[in-house]
């Protein structure tokens, strides 16, 4: 029988320490684990002495939060069968060896799922499917009272005695896929760990470890961005271009089309091209074995073969913009020979591959998806997709995806996974907001039988707030989002948490306006939410935020970080803000912001910093080589006037 964890405090009141600094630590705990006998004082983590990668990792993070809450780094041994030693943690093939747990449990867990049990002294976390045992570490770990909301903001027990009671927790995620990649140099913010303390795929990129590999790993010679679009890596060009042209995409006359990086497309009819696919496909696979995914897709682009890959369509490819359209089977054809090599020789393995733009949005008309392939259903901004993520997909303007989603669900059911878009690709830092659409949208996905999900790009507006609010769902969407914002909120704000609501309540005012709703765009150059009146209430809100954390200076960075990408970036790229002097004081501000966060890249797609100040308001900015733009001599002098002497920065 399951039985709630027991906290026993010397008080009756369970109470916690919110910290935001790795080094700032409640009181020693010591903690306890129960058995018949009575509760033995935890001593050791006890690892198999065989132990898979995911086991070490394990380890290693649920020693870092043990020592955080007890102060004492645990001893980690290797396992060797005989009679159990009380007070130990049994960790992954440990607690299986150790007979901590059941064959019952066992048919129970499921992709990234684990069981925690306490008995008889011990305690074992088991999770054999892709990363569950780091998963179970995070399981037991909230039933001490930990509480993880963002990188540096977590809850610590502060009791000075915990007993663990003898207890039995089986869980598994609702979607087994949930890749982020946040984009444009933040997946380094948030890699490894700090990605699964969330709920997020396992992806670790210095140990070349994840759920979904990269294929660059597999041949780091391949050039470009490999993680969505790998023809570049099925029939590398640094290979075979010079001695067979042929194996790449032509256009209608016979002569080779031109590309670069992801834009490889390669002649899908060519049967050695299909055989190299392939080989290459199950030597990826062989040299990750913990891998599920990999993905398997034609390159980025509207560059596929327009000479001899017409036999394969059923119908007569026409042209929707500058993409060809309905290729699916096309694409289904070339792609169902590696399925079958790849289902033979590795069963429990998945392929991922794209529906996406024109070419492949279109469900197929002859050809059937393969039992071990995934699609991943892009709701892109190509002619044909999506055009709004303001709104789920029953916004009128995503009417034309949403027919082609309900026929995917008809044709193949229960192998659709969606790629979707949480980030404004060309406007980087302009107010986008898509976490009520996201959060609707994977209560529908789920609804629909869809267990994966790929996020390209993440919101940097309440960003941090996106990524706990989807976490949490993508493991149980039936949690009430709003609760989970509403306490998100307290803990990450503090004494701002008001007001920001407060903001949070503005913006929806305006994607909600049911006069005038604010549908957003990933590719917009200027954010649809910020008008005039937008941000003269913007501002006011972050006066009242600003002034109840002043003396915080964490949390008053958070609070300035959304007051920048909420309206100060937008209300200086838009021109709102027309008082020359005003709005030169904000452009002080913004640049101190970016300097103090280091935020280096250019804000809008191609076009770099120095001409945007150029353009918005004559000022020259040079920098040496390698030097960040906010470094220019200009711009120190900017920041460093007041009010009085920055009015020479006015052009006349």
């Amino acid at each position: 029988m399951r039985k709630k964890l027991i906290v026993n405090v010397l008080i009756l009141a369970l109470t916690f320490f919110s910290f935001s600094f790795s080094l700032a630590f409640p009181a020693q705990s010591i903690i306890r684990v129960s058995s018949s006998a009575g509760a033995e004082k935890l001593k050791s983590i006890v690892i198999s002495a065989t132990p898979t990668k995911w086991d070490v990792l394990a380890g290693e993070e649920l020693r870092n939060y043990l020592k955080k809450i007890t102060g004492k780094n645990l001893t980690v041994y290797r396992y060797s069968r005989g009679r159990l030693a009380k007070g130990n943690i049994y960790l992954g093939k440990a607690a299986l060896d150790a007979g901590m747990i059941s064959k019952e449990d066992l048919r129970k867990i499921k992709f990234d799922g684990y069981v925690v049990v306490s008995k008889g002294g011990n305690i074992g976390i088991f999770g054999n499917k892709g990363a569950g045992v780091i998963y179970g570490v995070y399981g037991f770990l909230n039933k001490l009272g930990v509480r993880m909301y963002a990188r540096g903001v977590e809850v610590l027990p502060s009791a000075t005695r915990i007993i663990v009671p003898e207890f039995s927790l089986v869980r598994n995620p609702a979607f087994e896929l949930r890749f982020l990649r946040m984009g444009y140099g933040w997946d380094g913010k948030m890699a490894g760990f700090a990605k699964m303390r969330l709920g997020f795929s396992a992806v670790f990129p210095e140990e070349k470890l994840s759920v979904m590999p990269r294929s660059r790993w597999a041949d780091p010679r391949v050039k470009g961005w490999q993680i969505g679009h790998t023809s570049r890596y099925l029939c590398p060009p640094y290979l075979y271009l010079k001695s067979h042209p042929e194996y790449y995409a032509h256009d209608k006359s016979g002569k080779l089309k031109p590309f670069t990086n992801g834009w490889v497309h390669l002649t899908l009819s060519n049967p050695e091209v299909r055989k190299i696919a392939a080989r290459r496909v199950l030597s990826w696979i062989n040299k990750f074995p913990e891998g599920k995914f990999f993905v398997v897709t034609q390159g980025d682009g509207p560059g596929w073969d327009e000479y001899k890959d017409k036999v394969l369509d059923p119908r007569p490819m026409v042209m929707k913009g500058k993409y060809p359209a309905y290729l699916t089977d096309r694409w289904l054809n070339f792609l169902k020979p590696i399925a079958r090599a790849v289902a033979k020789k590795y069963p429990d393995k998945l392929i991922l591959t794209f529906a996406y733009t024109p070419a492949t949005q279109s469900p197929p008309i002859r050809e059937k998806v393969p039992s071990n392939v995934r699609i991943l259903l892009a709701p892109y901004s190509t002619p044909g997709g999506a055009k709004c993520w303001s709104h789920d997909l029953f916004c009128p303007l995503n009417k034309t995806f949403l027919k082609d989603f309900q026929g995917w669900l008809k044709v193949a059911p229960g192998k659709i996974y969606m790629f979707d878009y949480a980030m404004n690709f060309k406007n980087r830092y302009g107010a986008f907001f898509p976490l009520d659409a996201m959060n609707r949208k994977l209560k529908f996905y789920y609804s629909k039988g869809i267990r994966g999900i790929r996020y390209s790009g993440s919101p940097r507006l309440f960003g941090d707030l996106f990524l706990y609010v989807q976490g949490k769902l993508l493991w149980n969407p039936g949690l009430d989002p709003e609760k989970l914002e509403n306490t998100f909120l307290r803990m990450y704000y503090g004494k701002a948490a008001g007001p920001m609501k407060e903001f949070l309540t503005l913006i929806r005012s305006r994607i909600y306006d049911r006069r005038n709703p604010v549908h957003q765009h990933i590719y917009a150059k200027s954010s649809e939410l910020v008008d005039a009146d937008y941000a003269k209430k913007a501002y006011r809100i972050f006066e009242k935020a600003e002034a109840a954390v002043r003396n915080n200076p964490v949390i008053y960075s958070r609070v300035e970080f959304e007051k920048f990408t909420g309206v100060l970036w937008s209300d200086l790229n838009q021109n709102i803000t027309k008082n020359k002097t005003e709005r030169l004081l904000k452009l002080k501000e913004m640049v101190k912001i970016a300097r103090a966060r280091k935020m280096s890249q250019k804000f809008i797609a191609k076009i770099s910093m120095q001409k945007w100040f150029s353009d918005k308001f004559g000022i020259k900015i040079r920098v040496g080589k390698g030097r960040p733009w906010y470094d220019a001599p200009t711009l120190r002098k900017l920041t460093s006037s007041d009010r009085n002497n920055i009015r020479k920065f006015i052009k006349k």
